[in-house]
């Protein structure tokens, strides 16, 4: 179907295009794939509904189509796509038709009406239908209204965006959280897709929430370019002062994330283990050992910092550190049969030694090198 679509806008040339947020990237990837740039694209405008989306999946289509994408909502009840949609000046907000549904924001406990700008759920009256008409339709989608005046000059007043629903709200240890929530913070890291998944378990009596997300094609680009260069990796289960408070310090996690490296590449996988200071800090390194061993880790490291710094325990901007915290640590992987390194022992030499977002600025700028030498 996408193949067919694609042949039909190269050959129609159409200026408009409605459908759905994620079929619009699928068309985007498509164009991509065939070799057509953007600008090549006749399309102009893309209407765009029937899911939820982000600001992060509207930069990616105005840019993957050059396209002003708006938004456009409506339910099967009321009238189906049409209750209300964004202008293509503003983008900030889905003016309703007033003269045909009159929309309230009501309290999702209560059912009383709210002030302009407060949250909770929309519920539309028709004013005009006739064979099917409603009073005070709960909708169940979470958002707020703004009659504030709009710089395209309409009067009409403005939907936020749809925060969630109140059916699909999820209540993790006493916290509301909506999916949408989690979709703006996601969006706000560039190197990830705006596609994501939420999966919920109850681990004992406490719910957690797992975010499934992908890395963009220019991350994967980036680092296919980068691999052949790099000798080893590390995966960093470290953390200063909160050693055993990350994802990646619990067995399911450091399982999984071991076994994707290794399906994904055969080089060297040193896990870098936090260094202890006390006995129960202990045990949580020696089973983080274990558990990287199992998995098919190569070797570990365990020094926070350069072993040349003053051999003792200091307590300043970088966390307890320094050769007395790296031989503890160090000691007690001795019966793991793996290797055992500090900073400076180890064989090879990663291409980066930072973390988070430094490393992935460092790596971009590497990439980027490389491709100006491959083209040169």
């Amino acid at each position: 179907m996408t193949e067919r679509q694609l042949t039909l806008i190269e050959d129609l040339r159409p200026e408009v295009i409605s459908c759905t947020p994620s079929y619009a990237l699928m068309l985007a990837q498509g164009f991509r794939e065939h070799g057509v740039s953007p600008t090549e694209i006749s399309l102009r405008f893309a209407v765009l509904g029937a899911e939820p989306w982000t600001e992060r999946m509207r930069v990616a289509i105005d840019e993957g189509l050059a396209v002003s994408s708006t938004n456009i909502y409506g339910l099967s009840e009321i009238v189906g796509p049409g209750v209300s949609c964004e202008c293509v000046e503003e983008r900030s907000g889905s003016h309703v038709n007033e003269d045909h549904f009159f929309p309230e924001i009501v309290d999702p406990e209560s059912g009383q009406p709210l002030q302009d700008g407060d949250e909770g759920v929309l519920v539309l009256t028709t004013l005009t239908k006739q064979a099917l008409p409603l009073v005070r339709f709960w909708t169940g989608d979470i958002c707020s209204l703004d009659r504030s005046p709009c710089s395209c000059g309409r009067t009409l007043a403005r939907m936020g965006a749809i925060l969630g629903r109140t059916d699909d709200m999820l209540i993790v240890r006493g916290v509301n959280v909506y999916p949408s929530q989690v979709g703006a913070v996601l969006g706000r890291i560039p190197e990830l897709s705006p596609h994501f998944g939420l999966v919920v378990r109850r681990l004992g009596t406490l719910d957690e929430v797992e975010v499934l997300v992908e890395v963009n094609e220019d991350v994967v680009a980036s680092l296919a370019l980068i691999e052949p260069h790099v000798d080893g990796l590390e995966l960093n289960a470290s953390c200063p002062n909160v050693s055993w408070g990350r994802d990646t310090d619990t067995e399911s996690h450091l399982r999984a994330l071991v076994a994707a490296i290794r399906e994904r590449t055969p080089r060297p996988l040193f896990v870098k283990l936090p260094p202890f200071a006390t006995p129960v800090e202990r045990d949580v390194v020696l089973a983080l050992a274990s558990i990287a061993q199992e998995a098919g880790a190569s070797g570990l490291t365990c020094s926070n910092t350069r072993l040349v710094r003053e051999p003792r325990l200091s307590v300043g901007s970088g966390g307890l550190s320094g050769r007395a915290l790296w031989q503890r640590t160090a000691s007690i992987v001795a019966d793991t049969d793996m290797i055992c390194y500090g900073m400076t022992f180890w064989e090879f030499r990663p291409v980066v030694e930072a973390d988070g977002r430094v490393a992935w600025k460092l790596l971009q700028a590497l990439a980027a090198k490389l491709r100006a030498a491959q083209q040169a």
